[in-house]
């Protein structure tokens, strides 16, 4: 069994970027409308309060469910490919390539498509020549085992 890394920072910066650069702005919209609904000192103070420790909440659940989703690897076994919770056997597989989009550029990466399924953020260049070289020496296999029968 072979195992491969994803890098998490190409999986991680992106998405805590986005998700920063958004919870910001919702923040300072909502802060300002509370602040336009002229509310007391103490009302505005206490409303503010829940909304930056609402956000901050939901920022840490994404965090947390990004980490755990990060920790994803792709698992090379004998008869088959395991990437998470999917299990694809090699005999299903039709379409195997990659590519480096700008992100995975930056970060030195490359992704991998399997049939549909995208894994990004991986640090292997060809591995789609291995995983062509794993569904050959399946099939090969294969017919020498109906040979021989």
């Amino acid at each position: 069994m072979y195992t491969f890394k994803r890098n998490a920072s190409r999986l991680l910066v992106p998405k805590i970027s986005f998700l920063s650069t958004t919870l910001f702005t919702i923040y300072f919209i909502l802060r300002s409308q509370i602040h336009w609904i002229q509310l007391s000192g103490r009302q505005e103070n206490v409303a503010n309060t829940i909304l930056l420790v609402t956000l901050l909440v939901i920022y840490t659940m994404f965090i947390i469910k990004w980490y755990q989703l990060k920790r994803h690897r792709l698992h090379f076994f004998p008869e088959h490919l395991m990437f998470g919770p999917q299990k694809i056997p090699y005999t299903n597989i039709a379409k195997v390539s990659t590519k480096r989009g700008m992100l995975d550029k930056i970060f030195q990466t490359y992704t991998l498509t399997v049939n549909k399924t995208k894994i990004k953020g991986l640090i292997r260049e060809h591995l789609d020549s291995y995983l062509h070289t794993l569904i050959e020496s399946i099939e090969t296999r294969k017919t020498d085992s109906l040979d021989s029968d």
